[in-house]
């Protein structure tokens, strides 16, 4: 190259992957689930996935975003447990489409 020529400037041959930038490792765990709006709807779905911080259900029907949720579940218990073990999550519905509904997680409690 002469004096003053310019070099071309490489070009990637593959786009790197996008870094998650979720605080909280999710765990896919495929349970049914109940749920009620604050507004008095209930339905019924399946878990998709959940963190310490939100989960991840399918519903039959997108959910409003906003809404305070209350989530419940028959949580995996030991087959000599007394009782079955139930997660119950109080939410807000932060997105709901046809991937599913997510919420975040404001307080669970474990009844049993």
């Amino acid at each position: 190259m002469g004096v003053g020529a310019r070099r071309p400037i490489p070009v990637p041959t593959e786009i790197p992957p996008r870094p998650d930038r979720r605080r909280h490792r999710r765990f896919p765990v495929a349970l049914e689930l109940q749920y009620r709006l604050l507004a008095g709807q209930t339905g019924r779905g399946e878990l998709i996935n959940i963190s310490s911080g939100g989960l991840l259900f399918r519903s039959t029907s997108p959910l409003p975003k906003g809404e305070l949720i209350e989530v419940d579940l028959a949580w995996p218990t030991p087959l000599d447990a007394a009782q079955p073990t139930r997660l119950c999550i109080h939410g807000i519905i932060v997105r709901s489409d046809a991937g599913g509904t997510a919420l975040t997680i404001g307080k669970y409690e474990f009844r049993g």
